[in-house]
């Protein structure tokens, strides 16, 4: 992605939050610890900016600001050749899908698309989102109660495995 002209930290934010999601869907957990956070512009991996911090010092990660449409846009690069050995072909697999959904998307685009979500929609800001507000599904088309039933049902599950026995 380093290469792509539309990445940039914004993207990056999406994307990881939708591997973690695709991860939680398909196997039950996420690949990564990140909480996620509803901000104003989508889903904030609550962990980043103290790894990207911590990385920076460590001299191992740059954010280099680079025109984009009249803008500076944010770009994170890698001072190093990554270590996968952590990741299972699974992990590696839904990795590499989610990004290869996200070339050539921009930051507004990936925005747009993180906004349709049904969780950002009944999500508070501030608020951190349980991996399985993901599952309910994007819509336009639900009613005032249908919303109030999955506000409630978030509720009652937090905290709780929803793979209880």
């Amino acid at each position: 992605m380093r290469e792509e002209k539309t990445f940039g930290s914004t993207t990056l934010n999406k994307i990881l939050f939708y591997i973690d999601n695709q991860s939680y869907v398909e196997r039950g957990k996420p690949i990564s610890d990140f909480k996620y956070k509803k901000w104003e512009h989508g889903f904030i991996p609550k962990q980043l900016m103290q790894y990207k911090s911590e990385m920076k010092e460590a001299k191992i990660l740059e954010e280099i600001s680079v025109p984009y449409f009249g803008l500076l846009q944010s770009k994170p690069v890698s001072k190093i050749t990554p270590n996968i050995d952590n990741f299972t072909s699974n992990d590696i697999s839904i990795i590499d899908s989610v990004i290869s959904e996200f070339k050539g998307v921009n930051a507004s685009m990936a925005s747009d698309r993180h906004h349709q979500l049904l969780c950002w929609k009944i999500a508070r800001h501030g608020e951190d989102l349980p991996f399985y507000a993901y599952l309910i599904t994007k819509s336009d088309e639900y009613t005032d109660e249908e919303l109030q039933w999955v506000e409630d049902s978030i509720k009652r599950y937090e905290g709780k495995s929803i793979h209880n026995n």
